[in-house]
């Protein structure tokens, strides 16, 4: 496998670009306006989530939803403050998980649910 690309229609693109770009910290390795709006950013190497300007998108309700990111960060905290300042919809503060690590979960601007977590430690 040579990338891994998560593609997100979103009704909401320049909400959904901030979110990424600045909220969650991805870079914009690509942006177009020929054929629509799109742009793609890079999570880490060889990762990367393409935003679609779909501006007839519809997002499905919450109950519906089967699809969800989940990001592995060092930092837990200083990402939930980071993306609370910047006014993104959370369910709450980092809590300790069952299966030992720490997260949280936000909510781009189409609703989608990103876990947001540290891994769990063994000491």
């Amino acid at each position: 496998m040579d990338r891994f690309t998560f593609v997100i229609m979103t009704a909401r693109f320049e909400q959904s670009l901030a979110f990424y770009r600045d909220l969650l910290e991805m870079s914009v390795i690509e942006e177009w306006v020929e054929f629509g709006h799109g742009a793609v950013l890079e999570a880490m190497p060889r990762t990367v989530v393409e935003l679609i300007d779909a501006p007839d998108a519809r997002s499905p309700p919450a109950k519906e939803r089967t699809v969800f990111m989940g990001l592995e960060v060092s930092d837990v905290d200083a990402m939930h403050a980071r993306i609370v300042t910047g006014g993104a919809r959370v369910n709450g503060s980092p809590s300790t998980k069952p299966w030992g690590g720490r997260g949280f979960t936000a909510f781009d601007p189409d609703g989608m649910p990103v876990n947001i977590y540290t891994a769990y430690s063994d000491t």
